[in-house]
């Protein structure tokens, strides 16, 4: 009965022997440093180790020489799997400080991302206000020109035009107002001609 027990558990570690292949082979597709490649190799050998002396209990037990078994494990697997135990906590360990180091870089970049986006942010404010003084500047001129020349209008001086410097809605109404002027001292100078012509 013992060893139908064993038999029935040596079926999976059979098992298991497949999957941890099938991880060996994704795993080996990590980059490795030279000394995780080294202890990687190392523990693979121990592992090797491990899986020949198991076959050789699993004989023994199913062969019925339970005490040989029993010696084989205590001198034989015990130190393999100490060992194989130690390789892969070296390998966990090195893992383990390479995944700080990639996180304290990716932190470094993401950081250097954060500061460039803001400063480009900070920089893109404060060219849209420069922008926006620029145009309330350049709008108040020329508000201020066609004040000064409503004045000027209120005041019957029709000699000087508005300066007009540019090409936007206002300085447009600057133009439209200078072609009302002429047409103003058109009138006005037609008007003294008739009264002028009138009186002789």
């Amino acid at each position: 009965r013992m060893v139908t027990g064993v038999q029935t558990w040596a079926l999976p570690i059979l098992d298991l022997k497949e999957k941890n292949e099938e991880l060996f082979e994704k795993y080996e597709k990590i980059p490795f440093t030279e000394k995780e490649k080294k202890d990687y190799n190392e523990f693979k050998q121990e592992l090797e180790n491990y899986r020949n002396v198991r076959g050789e209990i699993v004989t023994l037990v199913n062969s019925g020489n339970l005490n040989g078994a029993k010696q084989v494990f205590i001198s034989k697997i015990k130190p393999i799997r100490e060992k194989t135990e130690s390789k892969l906590n070296a390998i966990n360990d090195m893992n383990e400080m390479q995944a700080k180091i990639s996180d304290e870089e990716n932190r470094k970049v993401f950081q250097n991302i954060i500061f460039i986006s803001s400063a480009v942010t900070i920089v893109g404010i404060i060219l849209a206000l420069v922008l926006a003084i620029i145009m309330i500047r350049d709008i108040i001129s020329s508000l201020n020109r066609i004040r000064a020349y409503a004045k000027r209008l209120s005041e019957y001086d029709f000699s000087t035009p508005i300066a007009v410097r540019g090409t936007d809605e206002l300085c447009m109404t600057a133009v439209d107002l200078n072609a009302a002027q002429e047409n103003v001292n058109s009138l006005v100078k037609q008007i003294y001609l008739e009264i002028g012509r009138a009186h002789v």
